[in-house]
Order: structure tokens, then sequence, then C-alpha cells
């Protein structure tokens, strides 16, 4: 196939009658708990959002023919990552194949199908229980999540500023998501620690256990975008939060950013952002001030902070 037949194949996909622009869609590695078998959380190396890499759309839901079905509603689809899956999408790249090869940072969904291919040849695409490591999510709308990859498809696009703050559908998010005990990485069930604990302990195989929470936190999920964003503390920042278009310092101490909150722009953070507050560029927040989010005290109406503002200090 060639880069004309590539771009006459993806105006025939989106041509067809049971055509569904997504809102947002990307592969995730999964992590799946080993006592409720239920994803805990949702790693996506890249996000498409609304209306980026609609070709990638094309070949991946096409390459879905040759998937796993795991979950699939009017709102959204999972599916599972396959062999045949793997092997379609390198067939409808093939255009593309030497160029992503040749480059690591072109084509980040192509580098994604590539690096599914290593893991197909190590026989990896599926855990021991047989179950789909990496998935396929498709958002069609901003309704209440629907499944674990869904709800960290959402909240990376807030991470990322692809969807702005308080834009998105989050009820209900916190019953979808587990609380779980993160050591690095990894979550681990509570239940299954507690049930090997002796086990574990007595082989030195019990984890060093960073927190305890439903959501990972900020730096597990994102690379910052732009350099001059500093985070002395890594653990006072929510996956989910957004820290502005630069010039975002956060000090350690009393500072905190919640999910679906954080600042526009440049900012130094000494207090807490609770969720669904924005704080607009150039406003500092001073050493333990706290802006109250509508996770508090039954508070509904968030609250923003306007541009170039000082909050003082406790």
């Amino acid at each position: 196939m060639g880069i004309e037949k590539f771009k006459l194949f993806v105006d025939e996909y989106q041509k067809k009658a049971d055509y569904k622009a997504p809102l947002g869609f990307g592969i995730a590695r999964v992590e799946i708990g080993k006592k409720s078998k239920a994803v805990l959380c949702a790693t996506y190396p890249t996000l498409n959002w609304q209306g980026e890499n609609l070709g990638t759309y094309a070949v991946l839901c096409e390459s879905a023919q040759e998937a796993e079905l795991i979950a699939q509603s009017e709102n959204e689809a999972v599916y599972g990552i396959t062999n045949a899956f793997v092997a379609k999408a390198l067939e409808l790249y093939a255009p593309f194949l030497s160029e992503a090869l040749g480059d690591s940072q072109t084509h980040k969904n192509i580098q994604v199908i590539l690096e599914l291919k290593k893991q197909m040849e190590k026989g990896k695409l599926k855990t021991k229980g047989g179950r789909s490591r990496y998935r396929f999510c498709i958002l069609y709308k901003d309704t209440k999540c629907e499944s674990v990859e869904s709800a960290y498809l959402k909240l990376l696009a807030l991470s990322l500023g692809k969807a702005p703050l308080r834009s998105l559908q989050l009820d209900g998010i916190f019953g979808l998501l587990q609380n779980v005990a993160w050591s690095g990485n990894k979550p681990y069930e509570l239940d299954w620690l507690r049930e090997n604990e002796v086990r574990l302990k007595m082989e030195g195989e019990f984890p060093h256990i960073d927190f305890v929470d439903k959501f990972p936190r900020y730096l597990m999920q994102v690379i910052p975008q732009y350099d001059n964003i500093r985070l002395l503390d890594a653990a006072k920042t929510r996956f989910g939060a957004y820290l502005g278009t630069g010039g975002y310092t956060q000090m350690p101490g009393a500072s905190y950013v919640n999910f679906n909150a954080g600042a526009l722009g440049a900012c130094m953070n000494e207090g807490r952002i609770s969720s669904s507050v924005i704080v607009g560029e150039g406003t500092d927040i001073g050493g333990g001030a706290s802006i109250l989010g509508v996770l508090s005290g039954g508070n509904s109406e968030p609250i923003s902070i306007g541009k170039n503002c000082l909050l003082g200090v406790n």
C-alpha cells in the first residue's frame, strides 16, 4: 500500500455508514489485579484527541476487527490487542514504516504498534491468565465513564491540556477506580497484599509501598510538556491535574494540586489547589493557602482565581 492508496483507504473508511467520529482514542497498557482480575490502571504512551490523527483512527478501527472486543456501548469501546490486530495495523501502516523505524520521535502511533510487535514476538500481549495486557480504547461521547481505560483517557487529556479543566464529565470516576497500593508505577490490590503478606515478607518480596490511592501521581503518567515546569515534591500532584503552558513551580511543604484542577500558566504554588480549582496565569499561591474544591465540605461551586493575583499565606 502506497501513500495515495492509504489516503484513499482513510477517505473510504470515513464515508462508511456506520462511521463514528471519536472524541479521543489511544492504546494503553493495563495492569490487572491478581485477585479481582479487574483493570487497576491504564497507561497511554500517546493520546489522540478531538480530530487528531484520524488516519490512525481508521487504521486502528479496521485492525480492531481482528481484536478481542472487551466492552462496547454508544459512548465508548475497549478492545484487547491480539497478534492479528498488530499484523493488520502494520500492513496498513506500510507506507510510513521506514520513516518511523528511522526516527523514534515521528509517527508516535506507529511507534506504539512497533512496540506492540516486540511484545507480540515475546509472547507478552496477554497475561499468564490469558487477559489482554494492551487495550485499544475509543471514547465517542463525553458521558459518565464506563471503564478504567476511558477514565484514564480523560485524565490524561486534562493533564496534557488537550481538554480544558472542568470540561469533561468525571462523575462516577471514584467508583470505577480501585483504592490500591502503589509501588513505583505498579498498583497492588490491598486484599491481595493482606492475603499474601506472610509469604511475601518471608520471601523478601513485599513491595515498597509509596502511597495508597485511587489515582496515580502526575509524574507517573505525564512528562511535563515544558522544561520550565518544576515539581519539587512528586507526591503533591495527582494525575488529571494541569500545570499550564510553562513557568509553573510547585514548592514542597503544603503545596498540592488535585485532579481536574491546576494553573493555566506561570505560577508559584506554595498552597493547595483543590479539585476543580483553576488558577490564572501569573498568579502566585502563598505558603499554606488553601482554595476550596468541589470535593470538600459539600461545596458544589468551582472556584477560579484570575490572572496576576497574589493569594496570601495561610
